[in-house]
């Protein structure tokens, strides 16, 4: 395998109209995220996904300048589409999204160089192509890791198909709860229940983020922000962050650390230009490390059920 990672979503054409005024277009999508900040801190990154008519090959520069391997596949119709309406507070209000011909896009049109890598990320994107990735990588043992954007709410089914093929989830608690499996606690145990092997990050906010690797649950608190701050792509950079830590051999409290480091520094602004790159992450961690203690408990065990309890009465009574 020549390349450290492959990701793959539906590229999204993304404007945010900050208090009335449109921003420039930016290429979208949580890979997109994740793909650029993995090549930004180093990673051999390969980005693939489908374009339709009318793309502007212009968005790509910000992907090239950090080094990212872009594998696009046009594709008759038109581009998906995302607009974000909010304020320079970093509030949303309104997303408007169109995933024009991407949807259409399957596993075997994707670019052989997705296929060159020793990991497989699948973001947002077509349902077969999620399950047909998932079962190639489990069939040749390649990795393969699923962040969910949203795209399973009440879906429990689709999600119980693709779960014993993947090595990795990345999710939060919200997502957990309106997948269907029956609330926080009930989906944690039954995702484990499908793929005992699974590891999974799963992120709750501004009270930090969990990572589940068989029988340890380690825990790490979200490092204190004001409150206006550019949520969007924040979890994607936690994600291509901690994963980074993996590909270099870092221990598990150190990746976590730099995750949290790095999701806090994108706040700062929107999209990914406010993603930190390695020597400016490695300056504020060395500054805020006392901030972000980690935690240990094991799987099963009766601290364990109290955290997950405890989140659970947070984010199911809102």
């Amino acid at each position: 395998m020549t390349h450290d990672i492959a990701v793959t979503s539906v590229p999204s054409m993304d404007v945010y109209v900050v208090d009335d005024v449109p921003q420039p277009t930016l290429l979208g999508s949580c890979g997109v995220y994740i793909a650029i900040m993995l090549a930004r801190l180093g990673a051999d990154t390969v980005y693939a996904g489908p374009v339709g008519d009318g793309f502007d090959p212009a968005v790509l520069a910000p992907l090239q300048a950090v080094g990212l391997n872009v594998r696009l596949t046009r594709m008759p119709g038109p581009v998906a589409t995302l607009r974000l309406i909010g304020h320079a507070s970093g509030q949303i209000d309104r997303a408007i999204y169109d995933p024009g011909a991407g949807y259409s896009f399957t596993a075997d049109r994707l670019d052989p160089a997705f296929w060159d890598s020793r990991a497989y990320w699948l973001g947002t994107a077509p349902y077969p192509l999620q399950l047909a990735v998932a079962a190639r990588g489990h069939a040749t043992g390649v990795p393969v890791y699923l962040t969910t954007q949203g795209e399973f709410a009440g879906k429990y089914d689709d999600l119980a198909k693709l779960i014993p093929d993947l090595s990795l989830l990345f999710t939060n608690t919200g997502e957990l709860i309106n997948i269907g499996f029956g609330g926080l606690v009930k989906s944690l145990h039954t995702l484990r229940e499908l793929n005992p092997s699974l590891q999974m990050t799963v992120t709750r906010g501004k009270r930090g983020a969990w990572f589940i690797d068989g029988d340890e649950i380690h825990s790490i608190p979200a490092y204190p922000m004001p409150e206006s701050i550019n949520v969007v792509g924040a979890g994607d950079t936690f994600a291509g962050t901690f994963i980074h830590g993996g590909i270099r051999g870092m221990p598990i409290d150190e990746r976590l650390r730099c995750a949290a480091a790095a999701a806090a520094l994108k706040l700062r602004g929107f999209s990914y230009g406010g993603q930190p790159s390695e020597m400016e992450l490695a300056a504020w961690l060395a500054e805020i490390r006392p901030h972000l203690p980690v935690e240990q408990v094991r799987w099963g065990g009766a601290e364990a059920e109290a955290w997950f309890r405890a989140e659970a009465d947070i984010v199911e009574k809102r």
